[in-house]
């Protein structure tokens, strides 16, 4: 984690501290890895002490009326529920926001805190899916760049985090294409090569492969 983006979450996280303590008399410790928060840094947190923390520290601002309801908590707190649960992409949230009818006004100013606070950020969030999608189901970079662009992430935004998967992985695209063609010829059977070679062509064109690419694989396999 960068030192601005913890120094930003590290505030955050301080304030929320002091919050708890001074409402439900504890302490930060019951959610930071070490007795005292101030001694720590964020960098030493794991994921799962940030988001148990994001939880617990939502929590207590579902104060209750004086008859006794509980009232619904602030957009930020909500936003910062489900960012404990997974992550979002800014436009994505904002739309959650807007579906649990919070105001456009406060949402925005949600969505402002949590990106000046390093809490949101649809760079990270597009490396993030990129590098799921292209590790685990082969995805192509034209899909994935269609798939992030309906989450709400510009072209340029999705093709830097593509790109860097790619690299920081080492991922050779030309073998992820082939593997995914065995996967599929094996679940075609016993066809007609001509059925195969057009069943398998359509499959790969409508996963996002280049024309190019999927013209070498298919003539290589079948």
């Amino acid at each position: 984690m960068r030192s601005a983006e913890a120094d930003a979450l590290n505030g955050t996280i301080g304030c929320y501290a002091k919050k708890i303590d001074d409402q439900v008399n504890t302490s930060v410790s019951d959610f930071a890895p070490s007795a005292s928060f101030e001694s720590h840094s964020l960098a030493s947190w794991s994921s799962d002490n940030i988001a148990f923390f994001l939880r617990s520290a939502s929590a207590p601002y579902q104060h209750r009326s004086r008859t006794g309801q509980l009232t619904p908590p602030s957009a930020y707190n909500y936003a910062l529920n489900l960012l404990a649960a997974r992550p979002y992409s800014t436009r994505a949230l904002h739309r959650k926001l807007i579906q649990k009818e919070y105001s456009a006004a406060d949402a925005d100013d949600a969505i402002r805190r949590l990106v000046d606070a390093g809490l949101l950020n649809d760079e990270k969030y597009a490396e993030q899916y990129a590098r799921s999608k292209m590790l685990s189901t082969g995805a192509s970079r034209r899909r994935l760049t269609q798939d992030l662009y309906r989450k709400g992430i510009k072209g340029d935004v999705a093709s830097t985090a593509i790109a860097n998967v790619i690299a920081d992985e080492e991922i050779d695209t030309a073998a992820v294409v082939e593997q995914v063609a065995r996967k599929k010829l094996a679940q075609l059977g016993d066809l007609e090569p001509l059925v195969l070679r057009r069943r398998l062509f359509g499959f790969l064109a409508r996963r996002g492969y280049d024309v190019d690419e999927i013209k070498r694989v298919v003539s290589s396999l079948t």
